[in-house]
């Protein structure tokens, strides 16, 4: 048990005390708070801000890359208007026909039978003419129904006889072209 034998004035300023050194470090811990808080926000507004700033910096780097392709793009549709017309000449003016699957059918054809060729051409219209020598008709009908399946069509021309260095051959001229609408015959 504690005796107090202060008088009772002396009492009530011994708690004033008590309470005002609470408070004040009451205060001084909330003054701490406050400074340590103010120091925070304002090291995280200026991180934002350089944050910011970065993005800025990305944003204006994209948008001088977005103007280079949209740049790009542009150059291309402008080359592609250019080309249009020389890719529609090239189109009109290409032969109709297949002509490596041409001259592989006349090397197959010429190899099985004995005829052998003399000339052969591409005209602008997708025909070729074709001429050459065979030691007798069944050569030449042997010559050109190979030449002539699917998707080629030949017209037979003339044949005459010549003599060549002493041997008696028949020429003959031939028009070959491709069937028209890829049916088949």
């Amino acid at each position: 048990m504690r005796i107090n034998l202060l008088p009772e004035e002396d009492r009530a300023s011994l708690s004033t005390v008590q309470m005002g050194t609470v408070l004040f470090i009451v205060s001084i811990v909330l003054i701490a708070l406050l400074a340590f808080s103010s120091v925070y926000l304002y090291w995280q507004v200026v991180t934002e801000r350089e944050q910011l700033r970065s993005y800025q910096d990305t944003v204006e780097t994209l948008a001088y890359y977005r103007k280079q392709v949209n740049d790009m793009k542009n150059g291309m549709r402008q080359i592609e208007e250019l080309l249009k017309p020389l890719a529609e000449h090239l189109e009109r003016n290409q032969p109709a026909m297949d002509i490596s699957l041409l001259l592989n059918r006349v090397a197959t054809s010429a190899q099985t039978s004995s005829a052998w060729l003399q000339s052969l051409s591409v005209t602008r219209d997708g025909s070729v003419p074709i001429s050459g020598y065979a030691v007798n008709t069944a050569e030449i009908t042997r010559f050109l129904k190979a030449v002539g399946q699917y998707p080629f069509h030949v017209v037979m021309g003339s044949t005459y006889w010549t003599e060549e260095d002493g041997i008696r051959l028949l020429e003959f001229d031939a028009r070959i072209t491709p069937i028209a609408g890829g049916d088949q015959p």
